[in-house]
C-alpha cells in the first residue's frame, strides 16, 4: 500500500492466522513424531521377535542335547546297573542340575533387588 507521503507499509498478520498456522505446524509436529514411533516400534517389534525365536530354538535344541545325554549314560550303565538305578540315578542328575540352576536365579534375583 502506498501512503499519502509515497511510502509503502506493510500489512502485518493478524494474530488469528499466525494461531492457526502455529496450530497446522503443531499438528504436523505431532504426526510427524507419531510416525516415527511407529516405525520405531515395528523395528524393536521385529528384533524382539527374532531375538525370542533364536533364544526358544537354542532352548529346544540344549534340551534335547539333555535328554540325549541323559538316555547315553543310562545306555552306558547297561550291564552294571538295573534299568530302574539308571533311571534313578538319571533323574538325581537332572535333579541336581536343577537345583543349581534355581539356586543361582534366585541368588541373582535377590542380589537385584
Amino acid at each position: 500500500m502506498e501512503s499519502s507521503m509515497g511510502t509503502v507499509t506493510r500489512v502485518e498478520p493478524g494474530v488469528g492466522p499466525s494461531i492457526g498456522r502455529v496450530v497446522d505446524l503443531s499438528q504436523r509436529v505431532v504426526i510427524d513424531r507419531l510416525e516415527l514411533l511407529q516405525v520405531e516400534s515395528r523395528d524393536w517389534l521385529v528384533r524382539a521377535a527374532r531375538y525370542a525365536g533364536l533364544v526358544g530354538l537354542g532352548t529346544v535344541s540344549l534340551t534335547v542335547g539333555w535328554i540325549a545325554l541323559l538316555a547315553a549314560g543310562v545306555v552306558a550303565l547297561d550291564g552294571r546297573m538295573s534299568l530302574e538305578a539308571r533311571l534313578a540315578l538319571a533323574a538325581a542328575v537332572q535333579g541336581v542340575v536343577g537345583g543349581i540352576f534355581l539356586g543361582w536365579a534366585m541368588r541373582r534375583g535377590r542380589d537385584a533387588r
